[in-house]
């Protein structure tokens, strides 16, 4: 069968091509995410008035400990294969049977550890969940290691469709079960058929067939080992909280705060994560060109910050009427939570993609020290507030966690590469300011505008996209109009050319 690397020579890309594979990649990547996760809301607004906050928090608990173990065993081989630019079948055989070997490892933990986490949630139903989901993440290790290619050779497009082909599939499968079955068994059903699907689609999308072999463990091994203390430092910073809160309260408790969490993350998966995504190769292809690196960080951090940082902040800002015309009734204690957590998602995707660079420049024991970091005062403040301030406090203690480890990132990057704290503060004063002035518009109409849900949201949100493009396009201007996530939008439009 055909080898990953038979399909398209990665050094037969010129170094003129890196940018426009970048952003124009990228760019399709994200306005075409758009529109499935248009799908994706369409979903959660049905299973919200299908099924209740228990069943959520049911279901988010159970792959709460799967995910966990999981990221135990995470050795992050796809990062080696894009990292090393002359890996063949020898490397990517080896990566499948470590990943094949991970995800029965994980099956196995996950279906022993079904009965503790019952007793630790204190809920009976969850080992009949766990040990099904088990059995269906078992079978993902059979993925074809083949696709990851796609991402080493720049080749969004098929990324993007090896992604959204599932989640489709998904999606069908769980609205009809949810509409049968009126339970939580409908997200269960709907997990299994994803992992089936993703399995599925990646035979069909890459004519690559692997084999078992362990030819170059110890070569895969020397960068991996680094990559599985990275992921599991990566998973309980951004799953602790949701263990937290379902130690100390309950399902329904569980379920606001993970429907909150999901909802909060909307700009960050939908804009950042693929950007992030896009990055991390392009860079493993600059890592011998540092200026060319600090230019391609800076236009990309600008992007991600400008449209991220607004978008987070006025989720913040309309959660009320989001909560009420999106969830319907039985879901109000969700809003104090997504009003922390889409604060914190704003400061987070203005930095995740320095990790994808200080990964790219092999800092990877760097990120992997301060991921910890990041988690232990996470945990320590989470500990402390919610004595004092109940589970609110939990989302705080993430918000204030985040904003500290968002400065070490950024000082990581300035030892690693040759970006500066100046290249930094220069992509992020526009978005920071042009959302200030967003808020503060936003905050004084709130009490004038439509008392009818869905009119106060459709009139809050075009108020707030209208004033913070205003703005952002007058910082621009003002600025002498550098690249940025205006630049990229109005190349895109044809209105200003691409630079030489």
């Amino acid at each position: 069968m055909s080898s990953p690397e038979s399909t398209r020579s990665p050094d037969s890309e010129p170094n003129d091509s890196l940018r426009p594979a970048m952003l124009s990649g990228a760019f399709w990547m994200v306005a075409t995410r758009w529109a499935v996760r248009f799908l994706g809301l369409i979903s959660m607004v049905i299973l919200a008035r299908l099924l209740n906050p228990s069943d959520f928090g049911l279901v988010a608990m159970a792959m709460l400990v799967v995910g966990f173990a999981e990221a135990w065993l995470a050795f992050g081989v796809d990062m080696a294969l894009i990292q090393d630019q002359h890996a063949g079948r020898p490397e990517f055989d080896t990566a499948w049977t470590l990943r094949f070997g991970q995800t029965t490892a994980v099956a196995l933990i996950a279906a022993l550890a079904a009965p503790w986490a019952a007793e630790y949630f204190g809920d009976d139903r969850l080992p009949l969940i766990m040990w099904v989901v088990a059995g269906g993440f078992f079978l993902t290790g059979f993925t074809n290691i083949g696709v990851v290619a796609f991402r080493r050779e720049l080749r969004f497009r098929q990324e993007f469709w090896l992604i959204i082909l599932p989640k489709l599939v998904s999606f069908t499968v769980t609205m009809v079960a949810a509409w049968v079955l009126r339970n939580y068994w409908a997200l269960v059903i709907g997990s299994i058929t994803l992992y089936v699907a993703n399995v599925t689609t990646s035979y069909l999308m890459h004519p690559y067939r692997p084999r078992f072999s362990l030819a170059t463990v110890r070569k895969l091994w020397s960068f991996s080992q680094w990559m599985l203390l990275v992921n599991v430092a990566w998973y309980l910073e951004n799953r602790s909280d949701e263990a937290v809160i379902g130690g100390a309260g309950g399902t329904a408790d569980m379920g606001h705060y993970s429907v909150a969490s999901e909802v909060s993350q909307l700009p960050n998966t939908e804009i950042s994560a693929p950007l992030a995504r896009a990055l991390y190769p392009v860079i493993a292809k600059m890592q011998a060109q540092p200026e060319r690196l600090r230019l391609a960080y800076k236009k990309v951090l600008a992007t991600i910050t400008g449209l991220t940082f607004p978008a987070g902040v006025g989720l913040a800002l309309v959660a009320p009427q989001l909560v009420t015309v999106a969830l319907g009734d039985g879901w109000e204690e969700t809003i104090p939570f997504l009003q922390v957590l889409a604060v914190f998602a704003a400061i987070r995707s203005s930095y995740g993609s320095a990790g994808s660079v200080l990964v790219a420049v092999h800092r990877v024991r760097e990120v992997a020290l301060v991921t910890w970091m990041h988690f232990g005062l996470f945990l320590g403040l989470a500990l402390w507030m919610i004595d004092g301030m109940g589970l609110i406090g939990v989302a705080w203690a993430k918000l204030v966690a985040t904003a500290v480890a968002a400065f070490v990132n950024f000082w990581l990057l300035t030892r690693a590469t040759q970006v500066t704290f100046a290249d930094i503060a220069v992509s992020l004063i526009r978005p920071v300011l042009a959302t200030i002035v967003m808020s503060a518009v936003l905050w004084e109409v709130s009490g004038v505008v439509s008392s009818a849900p869905i009119f106060g949201l459709l009139s809050m949100v075009a108020i707030g996209a209208l004033t913070y493009g205003l703005a952002a396009t007058a910082l621009w201007m003002l600025m002498g109009r550098p690249d940025g996530a205006e630049h990229l939008i109005l190349e895109k439009l044809r209105i200003v050319k691409t630079p030489a």
